[in-house]
């Protein structure tokens, strides 16, 4: 982990620093960004003013904004290791709706008839249901399940991303400045689920 979110581990527990910690690395850090073509408009640390009113001036200000507007509505701490990074990771660069819809997709296409989730970007019982019942994690126990039914769902989510971006590159050339870092950001996350490193 990076020194920078070491005074940050007693108010942050779990897998929600190793998981911004990738983000934020990816992000540029506290590095501020204002290109003409990103429909996000200035951001610093990977948070546009234009979702969230103003960029956060600290770096405790954007962990607060990652915690309570992508990690708790994905439910992190109750997903499996990996899985809680992919989704996180999605949610904050196509929102929080569009990836649990991504993942539900995902778990309908492991799931028997009867499973079946609706696709409503929200996790509630339905889909942690779904959940446990694709990677065998069952209750509380954060098992690392590396199944090979775990590792399809979770690399679904993120090529269901990548395709969005090549969808969204095609629609907007100008967004095409940015095709590569979502690819290598994509590609570094499969990498992490393949190899088992969480």
């Amino acid at each position: 982990m990076d020194k920078r979110l070491l005074p940050f581990r007693q108010q942050y527990y779990g897998a929600f620093l190793p998981a911004v910690n990738f983000v934020l690395d990816h992000e540029g850090w506290g590095k501020e960004s204002d290109h003409p073509a990103d429909p996000g408009g200035r951001t610093r640390f990977g948070i546009s003013a234009r979702h969230h009113g103003r960029v956060p001036l600290t770096l405790p200000r954007a962990l607060e904004i990652y915690f309570q507007d992508y990690w708790l509505p994905i439910k992190g701490e109750s997903l499996p290791p990996l899985l809680d990074l992919a989704l996180f990771d999605s949610a904050v660069l196509c929102g929080v709706r569009k990836s649990v819809q991504w993942l539900q997709l995902e778990l309908n296409d492991l799931l028997s008839p009867d499973q079946k989730l609706e696709a409503d970007g929200i996790i509630g019982p339905k889909t942690m249901q779904g959940i446990d019942a694709v990677t065998g994690i069952l209750g509380s126990e954060k098992l690392l399940c590396m199944s090979c039914r775990f590792r399809y769902l979770v690399s679904g989510l993120i090529w269901r991303r990548q395709a969005y971006h090549a969808k969204r590159v095609a629609l907007r050339p100008d967004q095409a400045k940015w095709g590569h870092g979502w690819s290598r950001r994509c590609a570094a996350l499969v990498k992490k689920v393949w190899n088992g490193i969480g």
